[in-house]
């Protein structure tokens, strides 16, 4: 009977590690999802300014073509 009991033991051990472990797995993807938000946005606001540059670098060179050397 002891046997059963420490097979049991062990089971319900072996049971709450394994939730602790998918509580953190849970925890590391959620984390991994916003992480990926905010590089998402970020690369919308790479690409957003990377626009605005090329405009202002389109409108710079419009100006200096205006002067003769």
């Amino acid at each position: 009977m002891q046997k059963v009991d420490d097979v049991a033991t062990n089971v319900a051990a072996i049971s709450e590690e394994q939730a602790a472990s998918a509580d953190e797995i849970l925890a590391t993807s959620q984390n991994m999802v916003e992480q990926a938000k905010t590089i998402s946005k970020n690369s919308e606001d790479v690409a957003n300014n990377s626009h605005e540059l090329a405009n202002t670098s389109d409108t710079l060179s419009s100006h200096v073509q205006q002067f003769k050397i």
